[in-house]
């Protein structure tokens, strides 16, 4: 009897450890690869010419242009436990046809559905965007000797957000998570152009459900 009861105390005991250890799993430092596509869908008036001579007009439209390219958006941060995670990300523009915008922000995550391998979740997030160097697809068959380029239009070299997107994440393991993030609710500094389309909202608080706002990635706990 006594033997039987040292048994099952002694399970008890390592299902404890095994249950604490299974909860550390789910704190750490953890590191974040998340990828997107985006299209600036604003046509813009450029003007090629010499200063003081003649000036080309040339018009163009990121769609005819070819406008798509490529998000890389890294992150570093810290998971409380399966709810709470806070972080730092940076966004990298890679070929953006009018202009590159580099963005760097903090954010707080909330996992408000955790089920088994499934987590939904809710993310506040503040961002700058700052404006790196244009790129014009204009016909250097249009552009005179000696001439210049120059965009005529206004293009705001940086710009900030404060708001929430939304996702979801996988358990493929108990260190790597699979996760997709889409929309954003709140403020937006950010100019017509560089919107992707399906952004309502024409003053600074948007629904942005374009393609901007999609993004797929990994997650890994230390």
């Amino acid at each position: 009897m006594m033997k039987t009861r040292m048994f099952f105390l002694l399970v008890m005991a390592m299902c404890g450890i095994a249950t604490a250890a299974a909860q550390e799993k789910d704190r750490g430092i953890f590191l974040e690869l998340n990828a997107g596509y985006s299209r600036n869908t604003y046509g813009c008036h450029a003007v090629a010419g010499t200063s003081g001579d003649y000036t080309i007009d040339y018009e163009f439209d990121a769609h005819r242009a070819g406008g798509g390219f490529a998000l890389l958006a890294p992150a570093v941060g810290y998971r409380f436990d399966e709810r709470w995670q806070v972080g730092a990300w940076a966004q990298f523009e890679l070929e953006s046809y009018y202009a590159n915008y580099t963005a760097v922000g903090a954010f707080a995550r909330y996992g408000f559905f955790n089920r088994r391998k499934w987590s939904l979740f809710v993310e506040g997030q503040v961002s700058c965007y700052i404006q790196g160097e244009h790129f014009l697809p204009v016909p250097a068959s249009m552009i005179p000797e000696g001439g210049q380029v120059r965009l005529n239009a206004d293009f705001d070299n940086h710009y900030a957000e404060a708001g929430f997107t939304f996702g979801a994440s996988y358990a493929l393991t108990r260190r790597l998570r699979a996760q997709v993030r889409y929309l954003y609710l709140g403020y937006s500094g950010a100019p017509a152009f560089h919107r992707s389309g399906g952004c309502w909202g024409d003053g600074e608080f948007v629904l942005d459900a374009g393609w901007n706002r999609l993004q797929v990635g990994l997650q890994y706990t230390f």
